[in-house]
């Protein structure tokens, strides 16, 4: 293999590698009351994204389980909390100026299959506002 064509190869190869990375983030509950239950910042990892009563949301798993109303969780779904705002306002931190609040629900244990089969009013809960903050965008990401 001549040079030029290797260090093509290389970049093709360094920019698969970048693509198949998942988005990661820190998400937070919201400050409690009407605005979403307050739990501690954790980080989570953008799994893929997921139609729910026909707006699309983004299926996060936390790195680290965590526990929000009682319930041990391992999967939220979150998407833009106000009226305009796109999945891609969610990847890279562009809420306006809503610092990073965004809508947020809890997958129920054991029911991210569930989920995924489209039976959402069985599988989730609705918390209300939480924060999300990009750690790690990946432009190389197109899903």
């Amino acid at each position: 293999m001549t040079d030029h064509i290797k260090r093509i190869y290389d970049k093709l190869k360094q920019e698969a590698d970048l693509a198949s990375r998942n988005s990661q983030y820190m998400i937070g509950g919201g400050p409690g009351g009407a605005y979403g239950d307050p739990f501690d910042p954790v980080e989570a990892e953008e799994i893929e994204v997921i139609e729910v009563a026909g707006k699309p949301n983004i299926l996060i798993q936390v790195l680290e389980e965590t526990e929000v109303r009682g319930i041990r969780a391992s999967y939220f779904l979150v998407s833009g909390r106000y009226v305009g705002q796109t999945l891609d306002d969610v990847r890279h931190g562009n809420l306006g100026g809503h610092y990073g609040t965004i809508a947020l629900s809890i997958v129920l244990p054991e029911k991210l299959e569930v989920l995924k089969a489209g039976h959402h009013k069985e599988s989730i809960k609705y918390l209300g506002a939480g924060t999300s903050h990009p750690i790690d965008e990946n432009p190389y990401r197109t899903f």
